[in-house]
């Protein structure tokens, strides 16, 4: 089998929107239509089950797989499926589903009454149309399943609470750019998205140790993904505290923007551990000793009249001294 169905539902039964349908009415070959069919409904394994299936030759096949690629029904095994289709131009070309197709799928599909359960429990009660609209297309159009979907909603739902001591509920644009995020990255079954969640959860754990370091929240978004960046990277609470030293030392103040120089810094040297970072830091400073004896010999010198020229390793540590992160 070398295509993929695309634009059906299949939870609980085949799902077909309107648009859909209307694709498969101006299709003519007859094992094309049989084959769509199969492929929705869980096709045999490779080609020759499918041959057999539908009692076609291979170049039968072929020529049905072709007619509906054609008529945008399904993409080559190559091809991203519908759930990675999630650019600003495969968004334009989404269906845009009616009332009685949102009606048909929450009352004829478990899976996706449950979705909608759970988003009027945790999102808002009473989702209204253009709401389930959006839930029906992350859902049947583009193929989140139902087990992540609802995850991806109480993922954002704890996500906004936090952010904002519980005073605040996520929108429903929220959930449908986390989960286009989520489809971007492939993230569309449960067990990717509790490795998914896990890892965020790591994160925010990081970014709430890094601000108790400092001694101050993330006021802006920019903040928070200043902080977060660090913890991508690798960084623990004691390199955060040794940068923010770093900073009040030249700088009088802590400054995130000039912490995370020091930080993106270290990380380019291949530095993330502590003890490392450390024993560099004060290889550094002595360095940094070095030149300033140097420079105060220099001008002992020139105040009694005598005159030198500088030696490679008295320059060297100027240089060091005078050099910025």
């Amino acid at each position: 089998m070398s295509v993929t169905a695309v634009g059906a539902g299949r939870e609980n039964g085949i799902f077909l929107p309107a648009g859909t349908v209307e694709r498969l009415l101006r299709v003519e070959n007859g094992a094309a239509l049989r084959l769509y069919l199969l492929l929705c409904s869980g096709a045999p394994d490779g080609s020759d089950g499918i041959c057999k299936r539908l009692c076609i030759s291979r170049e039968e096949l072929e020529t049905a797989e072709a007619c509906l690629i054609s008529h945008g029904l399904a993409l080559r095994a190559a091809e991203p499926a519908a759930s990675a289709r999630t650019s600003s131009a495969d968004r334009e070309r989404a269906p845009v589903y009616t009332r009685d197709e949102i009606a048909a799928l929450k009352n004829g599909d478990m899976a996706f009454a449950q979705i909608v359960c759970e988003a009027e429990r945790v999102i808002k009660p009473l989702l209204g149309e253009s709401d389930l609209r959006e839930l029906m297309t992350i859902y049947s159009y583009y193929g989140m399943p139902a087990d992540c979907f609802i995850m991806l909603i109480h993922f954002v739902a704890a996500r906004t609470a936090s952010q904002s001591d519980g005073a605040k509920r996520p929108s429903l644009l929220t959930v449908k750019k986390e989960a286009y995020r989520w489809l971007d990255l492939g993230i569309t079954s449960a067990e990717k998205a509790e490795e998914f969640i896990r890892s965020e959860l790591d994160l925010t754990s990081k970014v709430s140790e890094f601000e108790k370091t400092l001694g101050l929240p993330a006021y802006t978004t920019d903040d928070r993904w200043i902080l977060r960046g660090w913890a991508e990277l690798g960084f623990d609470a004691a390199g955060v505290r040794l940068a923010a030293d770093i900073s009040v030392k030249r700088k009088g103040e802590v400054i995130l923007a000039y912490m995370n120089r020091i930080i993106r810094g270290w990380k380019k040297e291949g530095l993330t551990d502590f003890e490392a970072i450390a024993k560099r830091e004060q290889a550094a400073e002595h360095e940094r000793e070095l030149a300033r004896t140097a420079a105060a010999r220099r001008g002992t010198r020139r105040s009694s009249g005598g005159e030198r020229e500088l030696s490679p390793g008295e320059r060297a540590a100027l240089e060091s001294l005078f050099s910025d992160k």
